[in-house]
């Protein structure tokens, strides 16, 4: 999986009129469009305004499909220093989220997604070297094996950090987000909790 730098293939946004019925987020001038290709440009290079970078990714879908898709994360996250991870884009995406399929924009239910597969490095930094090292502290940093709707089961390594008192796996799986990442070797799985039936631990 490679990823590449699309910031050359930047262009502007589309900006519909207020309370054009087309755009088909409700969009207005004082809320542009953000994710919706200009009619008659280039679908990849009229959905950002900043830089992208480009990630190859393997998404599992409910009907036991697997698509190959290009997803796309800023250069510089919201949330903490560095450049946006996968767990940012899914976990503060919009329902739906966009992506590139054989050079053709399109857009995936979030809700539909079982599971989401990227280069563990996108996620796992050097930096995660201390959180580790807390987590085995604590003793939150469990193998474990996830079945999901469906059938598929899903194995990885389960790391995070929790408050004294709420450090059992079940604590974790209540609080998680709305996709949790699982790193398996060379991977990172991002699996969505809703669509997890049950979890073993070993």
């Amino acid at each position: 999986m490679r990823r590449r730098c699309v910031a050359a293939r930047v262009t502007s946004l589309q900006r519909l009129p207020a309370g054009n019925a087309s755009c088909p987020q409700g969009c207005s001038d004082a809320a542009p469009c953000r994710d919706f290709p200009a009619q008659g440009g280039s679908p990849l290079t009229d959905v950002y305004r900043i830089p992208r970078v480009e990630i190859a990714a393997q998404i599992a879908l409910g009907d036991n499909q697997v698509r190959i898709a290009r997803l796309f994360l800023g250069t510089h996250a919201e949330g903490h220093p560095g450049p946006e991870r996968p767990s940012d884009l899914l976990n503060h995406a919009a329902p739906f989220l966009p992506a590139m399929e054989r050079e053709q924009v399109i857009f995936f239910n979030l809700d539909a997604v079982h599971v989401i597969t990227v280069e563990a490095e996108l996620e796992f930094g050097a930096l995660d070297v201390m959180w580790l090292d807390a987590a085995l502290q604590q003793r939150t940093h469990q193998r474990v094996q996830v079945g999901m709707h469906g059938g598929a089961v899903v194995r990885g390594e389960l790391t995070y950090l929790m408050p004294e008192g709420s450090r059992r796996v079940q604590d974790f799986l209540n609080a998680a987000p709305r996709f949790f990442a699982l790193r398996d070797g060379n991977v990172a799985r991002f699996v969505n909790r809703q669509h997890v039936v049950w979890l073993t631990v070993g």
